[in-house]
């Protein structure tokens, strides 16, 4: 492995969650984000394959080690034996870990608890407390930090903080300083307000990026820029209900139960009235203890993993769900995957064999969300924001050529940061170093 000279290369690392072209775009056209422009004319820029699912686990810790969802063993947030993803699973293969690089690591999911490195680290989602190496650092860390943030204002507060706490580390000695910006993705999640609202909300957060980023191209005492996302986002307008399939095609009877056929009733005429329902947004968006969301990020598809005679079907995020086979029902697998690929709605079916992860994903188009309600209705009209396989990538600074591409992958940043910095590919990645160097 190739050492480098202490202080020569500086390199900042903005991970946004959520962050994607679709939004940005539009932005652009409208000359709202004068920064991500310069950056985009005057770096390289790509639109970013993320992982299976696209979610913040795996997505975060597989950028920044290299590995593979099936190398780090989670495919999600937790695993049914292993239990709740934590930094004990793959700080050893984290590029924070190594001891050539300095590290600033600020707000990184999956980094709970802190662990030692040549350098800081303050966690941030999936933080039960706050979390700081060395633990001194909670000492200059003010007592009213949000680690993330439960509503729209506390958002915008909880990036603030961040961004003060960044710019004060940005005079230390650091060859890597990181800072994973949640504001797309944490501002979706408020689906109690109605569309144009959220994404008022989205497009406001990347103002506020924008600026940041301008700010730090100001301060030029850094040599070269990365920008990326764990996903990205957008507005889904039809629905695909794997159970409802597999019944229609007679491979799987999943929802035999009265209980689930009563459930797929209410939330049939749930979808019917809530829009007839006038309901004023902005004032019910002012009051403090809103009602506890239908949906946690940080919860674990209902896979019962205990029984594993069951048959389960799961929706992880956006276009992507995954079906678990029971003993008895393993022998339909190829059938199962042989009628889906058949289906124009599916983009591609990844078979597993993976101990605790789906026999099979299932990646719809781009216009389908996947559903797995135990309903007894196809709907057509979702109209609901969720993740996606297309993330941003964007590279800028002394080091880095104009250019850009169509499609990298997650599996190729990790080497790319590290042969910045004088440091060969480690074995294990399978991704490979970007073409984005000056020669």
């Amino acid at each position: 492995m190739a050492l480098i000279w202490w202080s020569l290369i500086k390199v900042i690392i903005l991970g946004i969650d959520g962050g994607c072209f679709d939004h940005i775009i539009p932005l652009l056209k409208r000359n709202l984000l004068p920064n991500f422009e310069k950056i985009i004319k005057n770096g390289f820029s790509a639109k970013l394959h993320v992982t299976i699912p696209p979610a913040t686990i795996p997505s975060w810790p597989c950028l920044f080690s290299g590995l593979t969802p099936e190398q780090l063993g989670y495919y999600w947030f937790d695993h049914p034996k292993k239990g709740l993803f934590n930094s004990h699973i793959w700080q050893e293969q984290s590029i924070f870990s190594l001891k050539e690089l300095k590290s600033f690591v600020l707000n990184v999911p999956g980094t709970y608890p802190a662990w030692k490195i040549n350098g800081e680290m303050i966690t941030g989602m999936m933080s039960p407390s706050l979390s700081c190496f060395p633990a001194e650092l909670k000492f200059i860390i003010k007592k009213n930090w949000i680690i993330s943030g439960k509503t729209i204002l506390e958002c915008f507060k909880a990036f603030n903080m961040k961004k003060r706490l960044f710019f004060r580390k940005l005079r230390e000695d650091f060859n890597i300083m990181t800072y994973v910006i949640r504001l797309p993705d944490s501002l979706s999640h408020h689906t109690h307000l109605n569309r144009e609202l959220v994404s008022n909300y989205v497009n406001l957060g990347y103002k506020k990026i924008d600026e940041f980023i301008g700010e730090l191209i100001k301060e030029n005492d850094f040599h070269n820029l990365f920008i990326f996302s764990d996903h990205g986002l957008k507005y889904y307008n039809y629905e695909f209900n794997l159970s409802r399939w597999l019944e229609k095609n007679g491979l799987l009877f999943i929802n035999k139960s009265k209980r689930g056929k009563l459930y797929s009733l209410i939330t049939r005429f749930y979808d019917i009235f809530r829009p007839l329902v006038k309901i004023d947004y902005k004032k019910y968006h002012n009051i403090k203890k809103l009602s506890k969301k239908i949906k946690n990020e940080n919860k674990s598809p209902k896979m019962n993993s205990n029984n594993k005679n069951q048959t389960k079907v799961s929706n992880f995020v956006g276009n992507v769900g995954g079906l678990f086979l029971s003993s008895q029902d393993k022998n339909k697998k190829k059938i199962i995957r042989n009628e889906l690929e058949k289906d124009k709605r599916i983009k591609a079916v990844k078979s597993s064999d993976i101990d605790g992860f789906p026999d099979l994903f299932i990646i719809l188009k781009d216009e389908y969300l996947f559903n797995h309600k135990p309903s007894l209705f196809i709907i057509g009209g979702k109209n609901s924001i969720d993740h996606t396989q297309r993330g941003i990538f964007l590279a800028y600074g002394k080091d880095i050529k104009k250019g850009n591409s169509d499609m990298v992958s997650y599996k190729d940043i990790a080497p790319t940061i590290l042969k910045l910095n004088g440091i060969d590919k480690l074995d294990y990645m399978k991704g490979k170093v970007l073409d984005i160097f000056k020669k």
